[in-house]
Order: structure tokens, then C-alpha cells, then sequence
């Protein structure tokens, strides 16, 4: 009769083996410039391999100079896309409008429609009820072939919950738009309606880009100085540290692009300047910032950014909008207490004011968000604008502008750039 053999255990098998571990890889010196490298491989800090150099390493200056170069090639008159042209890749831009949505829908959306296609020669396609939107077109002269309408049956209002508006009305403009742009029906997409589903429709419809956790909302905000952009304004209220780096890294490469700034400077809003002041959360946000390639400055307080400190202020949704609509409000009841202290004052002062009226006209327009559009929803795998709920047609016009500049200027190409180099 065959002898048993016994089984031994897996501890007591594993013993045997022990000799057999993996050892950590030596590490060699490299002849020419003397970093540490695996044996017989190349130098991954100059290229060199037994002293012949086989492999090209750009250095920190050559990067910035071809950005420069890539970033010139946009200019007018060089080759490349440019502000305000009606053509991309010999194609006429053709751009989506959510025509229902805002607080002046469909009157502001429509007549603004019909300023952008007579300006700046896009082609747009009006989503919403078909009806209503060929009733205000007929009140205005344009180019019929440069405006088509998609009819929409349903409207997501203002005060209706995102994410299951969303769900819920499959055929509401907001969606349908999202549908066609992620279709390449059009170039780019812009709505005033619901913010809270733009975001969530967005993101479901688009996906998101490589390396995005969570989108942003991008602001151009007016400062003494300079317009700056202040990210995020709304779109995510309770974010995690890594996703203001992405915040960061997505409005610098917005403000290379399309302020062209060089090399802009990034700073985090906070209660203070020093590294110690805010929360846990504001305080891991500031060291990953600090540890990242940005030229990041610290931390900024709320009344350093009206003197554009930074050129990028990185913020949570939650703080970023209260900041947002403070200012907003701070501006209007100024206007208002001003305009009610001259109709209280002397004729003197009247005439004074009177002559002064051109420097108001001009501080109106430098200060006036109509003059600046929409605000980029940053982070989605498509070009989307949106728009203020309260726009009128000035404001509905400069957006779709907005988003036709971001399409010439390939701004999600440079986001997944700059992504991947930090």
C-alpha cells in the first residue's frame, strides 16, 4: 500500500521560501550628470545612456516656452483661432442657448440671440418651446439661416431641486441642450436657467474630464487692477481638499488661455493670511496648493481680492457664492444710496454730478457683469456658460461670445494639459 504523503501547512511551506524575496533594485549613478538611476537604463534627468544622450529632456524653461508658442499661435493674424471669429477649423461656430431659461426668459435670451448672430456671426440653435421662441423672433431682423430652434416640451424654474428636476424632465431645455452638445450637435452650450441643474446635468450628460473629481464654476471678477478669476462660485458647496487643487490648476490654466496671463499667480481665500488661520479643511487645501508647481502666494482675505492680489482665487462653492452675490449686493445699494443723496442735493451738486456723468458711465461699464457674459462651468467634457439668472439681452450676448472664445481657444485641452504636467 502507497505511503500517505502528508500536506504541510502554508506557514510551514512559506518558511522554505524565504531565501526567495525580492531584493530592493540596485541604483547606479549616472556618468554625465551623476543622478541616481537603475542600472542599464537611461537617465531619466538628462537622456544619457553610456554616454551618448538618447532620449531629449525638457527642461522647466522650454515647457513655458512652448506654451508661449502654442498660446501666440492663437493670436489674430498668426494662423490660429482668434477672438470673436464665427469660423473653427473652417466650420461656422454653431453654439446652443437655453432660450427658457432666467429670470427674463424668453424676452432677454431671445433678443440677446439675435445680437450675437448679428455681431459676432455664430450660428446658434434656440432650445424651448418652439411657439414662444418663433413669437419674440418675428420682432426682430437676422440672418434666418443663422438661427434654428429645438423645441423643448418641459422647463426646469429656479426654485425646483437639481438633481431630480434633472432626472424627472428628460425633455426640459436644460437637459435636451446638454444632449445635443454631448451629440456635437453644436460647439458649446449656454444657459440662465437653474445653476444647480446646468452643474448636475453636466456632469451626467459630459462626464467629466481625465483627472476632475468634481466641476467648478469660473467667475471673471473685476478688481482696481485687473479681472481676476475666482473659482469655485457655486457649483460644489462641501468639496474636499484635492478638489481645490483641481480647482487651481484648472483656473490657472483658464487665466493663461484666456486672460493671458504668464505664469498667474494662485492664492486661497481665507479668514487670514497666515498658514495656521481656518479649518482643517482650508488648512490641508493650503499644503497640497504649497506642495503643487503652482505659483501659488498663500493665503488672500476676502478685501485683498478687489485689489487683485492673486490672478486666481481658489475657494469652496459655498464661500465663493456668498462672496459672489455680497459683492453683488454691496454694488447695487451703493448705486441706489448714491442716486438718492443727489436727488437730495443742492443744484450745485446736481451740475457737479452731471459732469462727472461720463467717469460713472465708464466705472458702470468696467464694473458691470453683463459686460463679461457667463461664468465657464469648468471640469465637464464639453463648453458650457452659465449665465446669471437676472441677464438681460447685453448679458445674454456676451456669454454666447464667451463661449465661443473658449471653444477657439481649446480650453478643456489646456485643462487636461496642465492636469497631467502638475
Amino acid at each position: 500500500m502507497p505511503k500517505v504523503k502528508h500536506r504541510h501547512s502554508k506557514s510551514r511551506g512559506r518558511k522554505r521560501r524565504t531565501h526567495y524575496k525580492a531584493e530592493a533594485p540596485s541604483i547606479t549613478k549616472c556618468t554625465q550628470c551623476g543622478s541616481a538611476k537603475k542600472p542599464h537604463q537611461v537617465c531619466p534627468a538628462c537622456g544619457y545612456y553610456g554616454g551618448v544622450q538618447v532620449k531629449k529632456i525638457e527642461t522647466l524653461e522650454e515647457r513655458k516656452e512652448k506654451r508661449e508658442k502654442k498660446k501666440r499661435q492663437t493670436q489674430p493674424g498668426e494662423g490660429g483661432a482668434s477672438f470673436g471669429l464665427a469660423t473653427i477649423g473652417g466650420y461656422i461656430m454653431r453654439i446652443g442657448l437655453d432660450a427658457m431659461g432666467g429670470d427674463r426668459a424668453p424676452q432677454s435670451t431671445v433678443e440677446g440671440a439675435v445680437m450675437a448672430v448679428n455681431e459676432y456671426g455664430y450660428h446658434l440653435t434656440l432650445i424651448g418651446s418652439e411657439d414662444v421662441i418663433r413669437k419674440h423672433l418675428k420682432q426682430y431682423s437676422y440672418p434666418s439661416d443663422k438661427i434654428d430652434v429645438v423645441h423643448a416640451s418641459q422647463q426646469i424654474e429656479m426654485h425646483e431641486a437639481a438633481a431630480l428636476s434633472v432626472r424627472k424632465k428628460r425633455d426640459s431645455s436644460i437637459v435636451k441642450g446638454m444632449d445635443l452638445l454631448k451629440k456635437k450637435q453644436f460647439n458649446a452650450f449656454v444657459s440662465a436657467g437653474n445653476t444647480g441643474a446646468v452643474v448636475c446635468a453636466g456632469t451626467l450628460s459630459l462626464r467629466l474630464l481625465p483627472g476632475v473629481d468634481r466641476p467648478g464654476i469660473a467667475v471673471i471678477f473685476p478688481t482696481l487692477t485687473k479681472p481676476v478669476v475666482v473659482i469655485d462660485v457655486g457649483a460644489n458647496i462641501d468639496p474636499k481638499p484635492l478638489h481645490l487643487l483641481q480647482y487651481g490648476i484648472m483656473g490657472d490654466a483658464y487665466s493663461k488661455h484666456i486672460l493671458a496671463k504668464v505664469n498667474p499667480s494662485v492664492g486661497l481665500l481665507n479668514i487670514g493670511e497666515e498658514d495656521t488661520k481656518g479649518t482643517d479643511f482650508v488648512k490641508d487645501a493650503h499644503m497640497m496648493l504649497s506642495e503643487s508647481k503652482l505659483n501659488f502666494i498663500g493665503n488672500i482675505e476676502p478685501r485683498e481680492v478687489y485689489d487683485g492680489k492673486a490672478d486666481v482665487v481658489v475657494c469652496d462653492g459655498f464661500i465663493g457664492n456668498v462672496f459672489l452675490k455680497v459683492t453683488e449686493g454691496f454694488a447695487d445699494a451703493a448705486a441706489t444710496l448714491l442716486k438718492s443723496e443727489l436727488e437730495k442735493s443742492s443744484f450745485v451738486t446736481k451740475f457737479g454730478a452731471l459732469l462727472t456723468l461720463p467717469a460713472f458711465r465708464a466705472l458702470k461699464k468696467r464694473v458691470d457683469a453683463s459686460e463679461y457674459g457667463g461664468a465657464p462651468l469648468m471640469g465637464v467634457d464639453g463648453s458650457v456658460i452659465i449665465a446669471h439668472g437676472a441677464s438681460n439681452a447685453k448679458a445674454i450676448k456676451n456669454a454666447v461670445r464667451q463661449a465661443g472664445e473658449n471653444v477657439n481657444h481649446q480650453v478643456n485641452k489646456h485643462v487636461i494639459e496642465e492636469l497631467q504636467y502638475y
